[in-house]
């Protein structure tokens, strides 16, 4: 999938999208949504496999400040308001290996996962519009798993199962 224009849409309720991908597709994906203007983060499943991996990895790749507590009020904080980052047209996370993120924690951890991912799209789809310098438009905001067909089917389940809705990028 390296057609970015769904990754342009402002989505409240449905941030997580999955894809069906190898390496050469997930990195020409990604390349493609930089080339199209997107501001495109790329995090490790495997490196996220308990909480400790998930705040260090989501800390350094998504440039936390150095203040960010590795906790999940703070991380929820953070990933609601990333004014450090270059908003363009849009955000998107792409975790690799999915399946192995929060692995060796327990299951609850991922679901609380999964609402601060949704609580990060609705914060993004609202404009701000106070008159300050902080204004901004609407913002997509996505987060994007991108699992080997292989392992596809048991990706979608696990994050499923923790209450993620995923909609399916192809193409």
């Amino acid at each position: 999938m390296t057609d970015p224009r769904p990754l342009f849409e402002v989505r409240e309720s449905t941030a997580l999208r999955m894809s069906e991908v190898d390496a050469d597709g997930s990195a020409a994906a990604v390349w493609a949504w930089r080339e199209a203007g997107l501001t495109v983060r790329t995090v490790r499943g495997r490196k996220m496999r308990d909480l400790n991996g998930l705040f260090d990895e989501m800390a350094a790749a998504l440039q936390f400040p150095d203040y960010f507590g590795e906790n999940w009020p703070a991380f929820d904080e953070c990933l609601a308001d990333m004014e450090w980052l270059p908003m363009n047209v849009g955000i998107v996370i792409v975790v690799l290996n999915p399946g192995e993120v929060l692995v060796d924690a327990p299951d609850v951890e991922l679901n609380v996962l999964v609402r601060m991912i949704s609580h990060a799209a609705e914060t993004y789809a609202q404009p701000i519009e106070s008159g300050e310098w902080w204004d901004r438009p609407a913002v997509p905001f996505h987060v994007v798993l991108h699992a080997e067909p292989t392992e596809a089917a048991a990706v979608r389940e696990r994050w499923q199962a923790a209450g993620a809705q995923l909609s399916e990028l192809t193409g």
